[in-house]
């Protein structure tokens, strides 16, 4: 199991970017590696969410669909070079003890956006099939651009794990709020 902490990275970066939105070209604040047998066991990290740009005004940087919104960076907190992780099943979430409300934004290899804001109560959630292998950018904001600390996990889904699948016993997102394992 890996952690990354980039615990108050996003706080010194929002105000060099806040006439930007959040942009896939833009370095992740943190990069690394993942297989699938990484992620496997899943990776966590640490981020102080927020930013002063409203994903509402950012047509570039929209699931399908619209109607996403929430406050963010442009770099991404994270970019996860994928190697060997296509057809799977990648999971995106939070885990947030404090009381402010996280909102992530995943842009797949293949170019897709995802977004979610309060899946399970007021934490975040996606889950989406990885097409190719690549640079996938995640970006934690919060409902009102303040500063929101969080941890995210990454992993795959494996279906034929029932202890690995969302909000499963053990999960990262259970309900017991323990991180599910994930330290």
């Amino acid at each position: 199991m890996k952690s990354v902490f980039l615990a108050g990275i996003g706080v010194l970066v929002s105000a060099a970017a806040a006439w930007a939105c959040p942009s896939p070209t833009a370095a992740g604040l943190g990069q690394f590696e993942a297989d699938a047998q990484i992620l496997r066991r899943g990776i966590s990290f640490e981020v102080t969410g927020g930013g002063a740009t409203n994903l509402a005004g950012c047509p570039t940087a929209q699931p399908a669909g619209g109607g996403a919104s929430g406050f963010f960076l442009t770099p991404p907190h994270m970019t996860l070079s994928l190697d060997a992780v296509v057809r799977r099943t990648v999971f995106v979430g939070t885990r947030t003890q404090s009381g402010c409300d996280p909102v992530i934004l995943v842009q797949s290899p293949g170019g897709t956006w995802f977004w979610n804001d309060d899946d399970r109560f007021r934490d975040a959630q996606v889950a989406f099939q990885v097409d190719v292998d690549g640079a996938m950018n995640i970006w934690v904001g919060s409902a009102d651009g303040a500063p929101c600390d969080t941890r995210v996990f990454v992993r795959i889904i494996e279906r034929d794990n029932d202890s690995n699948l969302p909000g499963a016993p053990g999960s990262p997102d259970d309900d017991d709020g323990d991180g599910g394992g994930f330290t």
